[in-house]
């Protein structure tokens, strides 16, 4: 029996929790890091932040709105990735400075907050017919919405975890509990901006 495969980029494995794929995404992001310390330590911290954009957050986000994890652990490992990043952009090993600070002065989001962007972006894709893609039959709008805004959507029910966070399901809740100010939006780039914004102090 096979227990898992890889198919378009992403490994697949028999429980559908990603862990694999994951691993393997960090490992690879964190040998291409090295690379770039080791090839880019005479360079300053802008050319440093391009690369580090270029040829390592991609590997940690390609298809995310797939595989995106909600562990702890998961989320952890590719967040570990990318304060790597951080300390080598600004040239600062001392383990006594806060990586969050660092962060901050960069002004990187968090890989999760990306992630939850760019679910809300393709389900805001959905909504207004610009991908190929339909909602499931279950999601419909709800009718009478006591609180919140007008365009909540009925989330799907879950028995286990695997479904509960994958993409509809976790979506739907990100988008009910989003701001009118972010889901009435006409344009996509307006979207993306009012979104980051949003998620970025909602994950505080």
């Amino acid at each position: 029996m096979v227990s898992h495969a890889k198919y378009l980029g992403v490994i697949l494995d028999s429980k559908m929790n990603f862990n694999k794929h994951i691993t393997t995404i960090c490992r690879k992001a964190n040998s291409v890091l090295a690379l770039l310390k080791r090839n880019l330590y005479h360079c300053n911290s802008q050319i440093r932040s391009q690369a580090y954009f270029l040829y390592v957050r991609p590997i940690l986000e390609y298809a995310s709105i797939v595989w995106a994890p909600y562990t702890k652990t998961n989320i952890e490992k590719l967040e570990s990735v990318q304060r790597r990043a951080a300390r080598f952009v600004v040239s600062d090993y001392d383990f006594s400075s806060s990586v969050t600070s660092i962060l901050n002065e960069l002004k990187w989001c968090s890989l999760e907050v990306r992630r939850q962007v760019s679910r809300l972006m393709m389900f805001y894709k959905i909504l207004q017919g610009s991908v190929a893609l339909e909602l499931p039959y279950e999601i419909s709008l709800i009718d009478t919405v006591t609180r919140g805004h007008n365009r909540r959507y009925q989330t799907p029910f879950s028995r286990i975890d695997i479904h509960k966070f994958s993409f509809f399901p976790a979506t739907v809740r990100l988008w009910n509990s989003s701001p009118d100010s972010v889901v009435n939006l006409d344009s996509f780039e307006a979207f993306r901006r009012s979104a980051t914004d949003f998620l970025s102090n909602y994950n505080l």
